[in-house]
């Protein structure tokens, strides 16, 4: 996902410059490590479980406060992120993880059903109405008008957590939640993301009235929904094969061995497995993509281990490098190394900043570790902010600097992995549905024998 918007040069620009905020400028945000670790979060000293709680809490307060819910066309649209400069900007997929959240919210005692509902098929609604091409929405909307945002893309991966979002909410809620998913699934044409490699095109751009598509899932990385989606769509479905045509580099990093992706950033493990539930099961080949994954973090936070002499800020509990915003801006390309092509130069843009989201979205993999990095970050009060902690902090830049923004996908990815850790209530909602069902057979993930 997040090597896409690095193709999109209107992307980079408009984060560059409006989230140039966060810098280590901001005295209020910066701390030294050793004050940082003398003034401890009152919270740090919490049970495991309640700090969980709380940073869940925060997560959820994100999706409902920064939805609008107003009548009008930008009811439902989630803002990407709290710069305040940035109050126009959403993202569909931001979207799609406030959608799986109200379920959670509602079971929490946070909001009423009936008002879960309501949000939910007040945004669904919108999206039905939103521009698209053959279904695929656009990665930005400007909330006040519900168009695409100036040179934004039409977004595979996106307009897939959206709809997985939906997915959930639609099995959540029922009736009209479901009747109006299923005309906003009908409609997505898959056929046309093929490629004659077999693989599919990542996104398409508009230009003079046309849409050309453009780039590849090359390999494996965030994209599996894609494919479970487009496998078991009742019209306009695509063989599962195409699940088999992407490059799988299996790598050894210590003793753990995976398939790894091409930038080696956290989320990729993440993203498709907060909504898949692939435990106990295999694909035709024999892969067992859970494990990957748990392998995947487990590498992660060693590499962090290993590069602690390096950076002050990695170490045993804190790690799981991924994008997110550093200390000049938005930055899609942190990740663990081994990363780029086999064999060739690595493509990491490493500074030192870690991103909240890459340890605490690790719970259902690795739960005693990723629960000592969210302890770890408790401690840090410069991290703490309405949403519970912020997207990131980098203690090799001066004296210590924190992040004062949010992202809403990175705040979703957290909620979700933290009730799917805490419930497996996500897991439940998606996997149950009759198209996901049907979709994971094609492509041949069965239980492992």
């Amino acid at each position: 996902m997040f090597r896409l918007k690095q193709l999109i040069p209107v992307f980079f620009a408009l984060f560059t410059a409006a989230l140039a905020a966060c810098t280590a400028k901001e005295g209020s945000l910066s701390l030294s490590k050793d004050r940082a670790e003398k003034n401890q979060h009152e919270e740090l000293s919490m049970d495991a479980n309640e700090l969980i709680e709380k940073e869940l809490r925060g997560c959820f307060d994100y999706f409902w406060n920064e939805t609008p819910a107003e009548p009008g066309p930008g009811y439902g649209l989630t803002r990407d992120n709290t710069n305040p400069g940035q109050r126009d900007f959403a993202s569909i997929a931001a979207a799609g993880f406030a959608l799986a959240v109200y379920p959670a919210g509602v079971e929490k005692g946070w909001i009423s059903r009936e008002a879960g509902l309501e949000r939910t098929l007040e945004t669904l609604k919108t999206f039905e109405a939103l521009p698209h091409y053959q279904g695929f929405f656009y990665h930005f909307i400007q909330i006040h008008n519900g168009k695409p945002w100036p040179g934004t893309e039409v977004s595979t991966i996106d307009t897939a957590l959206f709809l997985a979002g939906a997915f959930v909410a639609a099995e959540y809620f029922g009736g009209q939640a479901a009747e109006l998913v299923d005309r906003i699934y009908r409609r997505i044409n898959w056929t046309i993301l093929l490629k004659p490699n077999g693989r599919f095109f990542m996104a398409f751009r508009e230009k003079d009235g046309a849409f050309e598509p453009f780039g590849e899932w090359a390999e494996a990385a965030e994209q599996f929904i894609l494919y479970v989606f487009a496998a078991g769509a009742p019209v306009h479905k695509v063989s599962g094969d195409v699940f088999y045509a992407f490059s799988r580099w299996s790598v050894r990093s210590g003793e753990h061995e995976y398939i790894r992706s091409y930038m080696n950033s956290i989320f990729v493990y993440q993203y498709s497995h907060a909504f898949i539930d692939f435990r106990g099961t295999v694909d035709r080949k024999g892969v067992d993509w859970w494990a990957n994954s748990v392998n995947a973090v487990r590498a992660a936070r060693q590499y962090a281990i290993d590069a602690s002499g390096q950076w002050k800020t990695l170490g045993p509990d804190s790690w799981g490098l991924s994008a997110g915003l550093g200390p000049k801006g938005y930055q899609g390309a942190y990740g663990a190394r081994p990363n780029g092509m086999p064999g060739g130069a690595l493509v990491d843009r490493n500074d030192g900043t870690v991103a909240v989201y890459g340890a605490v979205a690790s719970l259902p993999f690795a739960p005693e570790e990723a629960a000592a990095a969210l302890r770890h970050y408790a401690g840090y009060e410069a991290l703490w902010g309405p949403y519970g902690l912020s997207d990131s902090f980098n203690l090799d830049q001066g004296e210590g600097w924190f992040c004062p923004h949010y992202i809403g996908i990175d705040k979703g990815i957290e909620a979700l992995m933290i009730v799917n850790y805490q419930t497996g209530l996500i897991w439940e909602l998606f996997n149950r549905n009759r198209y996901v069902k049907a979709g994971l057979a094609e492509i041949g993930v069965t239980a492992a024998r």
